[in-house]
């Protein structure tokens, strides 16, 4: 049967790997050009692309973050200092279209180290293929592409390695990819405190453990507390207006969910929570095998969930990166324990796998066959926009339509019109 041939190790040596490496550059390839395209036909919008595209620019040329889309200085925003690690890239290539394909590159990388993470934890090559497979085919993971860049993309891959570098004994060389992973964004430590939970005590690494978890810590301290309220207009970090029913500030929104369980419980399971929860998890079943790891999504979980934002809670947004992460890794420490569970409940569960990774993947990813328009529908005016574009100086100060700022917001000065004149929500916390 063929779930007997994915759960063995039969076959070619290299044949299982090399399809990965061909679905990697064929992943990369497609998504690349969709994305591009997607950018040259005014699909892409300036919250949020535009803001990292002007940020990325304006410190490649070494001057001030202050990102007129959104009206803050860029680490006002968020605190992802790994911008500063990537405006390197915008030397040699200053171009939005260099990062629509960071983006594909970024999340790509995720396809051979999944593979090599579900091997190492002692799965079959055609099994770790599968597993990298559902990685692929993730709908998250395109819906992450089709929103555009932000800098807690590199997170999937950093943390994934890090786990590879730690399964396979390595874990002082770990530490260097949770580092740069906690650079992203002020809440990493969501994901890295519970790992470095489980890599000191389920993986008996106490050490590495207990720095990564630490470290998790202190990040989420230092930026929260010191960092984000240092640079904020009003003194305090953004966005905690998402949980002001339960508390002010973040202390007092803790402390809110704490002293009303109920209240945080009927969020945390009302039915559209649930529904967000299991278009992340289903299509990697086998992460259920290993719920110890499947439970490193719970802090991301439970502050998404909690949000007044319903782009928390909604599978086509960067806020599942860390859940997605959780769930690779879960998925392919659980492909690693298949081989201990009797022949019948083996195919039923690398079945279930397949038809839910594909399922998943057509019908609620941003898949480029069943939903074409999402990326590959043109503005009506795509013409004549592509025409003033070409025609704006690279030095004028601009003021554009929200789909056009991501092709002209690499200078000092653009605004989302009708800002300038209109300031209504710029630079709103």
């Amino acid at each position: 049967m063929a779930a007997d041939a994915i759960i063995s190790n039969r076959g070619a040596r290299l044949l299982w790997p090399a399809g990965v490496a061909a679905a990697t550059v064929a992943f990369i390839a497609v998504f690349g050009w969709l994305a591009v395209e997607q950018l040259h036909r005014f699909n892409v919008f300036a919250w949020d692309f535009a803001i990292f595209d002007q940020g990325l620019w304006l410190l490649s040329r070494f001057q001030e973050p202050f990102v007129t889309v959104r009206g803050l200085n860029l680490f006002a925003d968020h605190s992802s200092y790994v911008m500063v690690l990537l405006a390197p890239l915008y030397w040699l290539w200053a171009a939005p279209e260099a990062l629509m394909l960071l983006t594909v590159v970024v999340l790509g990388a995720g396809i051979p180290i999944t593979y090599a993470l579900a091997r190492a934890n002692g799965a079959g090559a055609p099994l770790a293929a599968l597993v990298a497979a559902g990685y692929l085919l993730h709908p998250a993971i395109s819906w992450n592409i089709w929103e555009g860049f932000h800098p807690e993309l590199v997170v999937v891959p950093l943390v994934l390695a890090a786990m590879l570098l730690v399964t396979r004994g390595h874990q002082g060389w770990a530490l260097l990819p949770v580092a740069i992973a906690l650079l992203a964004k002020e809440d990493v430590g969501l994901l890295v405190v519970p790992l470095g939970i489980y890599v000191a005590f389920a993986m008996r690494r106490r050490m590495a453990g207990l720095i990564m978890a630490a470290a998790g810590a202190g990040a989420l301290l230092l930026n929260l507390a010191v960092l984000l309220p240092l640079l904020s207009p009003s003194d305090a970090p953004i966005y905690t207006d998402r949980y002001a029913r339960f508390g002010e500030g973040i202390v007092g929104v803790i402390w809110g969910v704490i002293t009303h369980p109920g209240a945080a419980a009927s969020e945390l399971f009302a039915p559209e929570a649930i529904a967000y929860a299991a278009a992340i998890v289903l299509p990697l079943p086998l992460a259920f095998l290993a719920p110890r790891a499947l439970a490193l999504a719970l802090p991301a979980y439970v502050v998404n969930a909690l949000s007044s934002s319903p782009y928390q809670t909604d599978i086509r947004y960067h806020y599942t990166v860390y859940l997605v992460t959780a769930v690779v890794i879960a998925a392919a420490i659980g492909a690693g324990r298949l081989l201990e569970m009797a022949p019948p409940v083996r195919r039923a569960l690398v079945t279930l796998s397949v038809a839910l990774g594909l399922a998943f993947g057509v019908a609620v990813g941003a898949s480029p066959v069943t939903l074409p328009g999402a990326w590959l529908d043109p503005d009506p005016a795509q013409d004549a926009l592509s025409a003033a574009v070409a025609l704006v100086p690279d030095d004028a100060v601009v003021a554009a339509w929200d789909t056009s700022v991501p092709l002209l917001s690499q200078r000092r000065e653009i605004y989302v019109f009708p800002v300038p004149w209109d300031p209504a929500g710029h630079g709103e916390l």
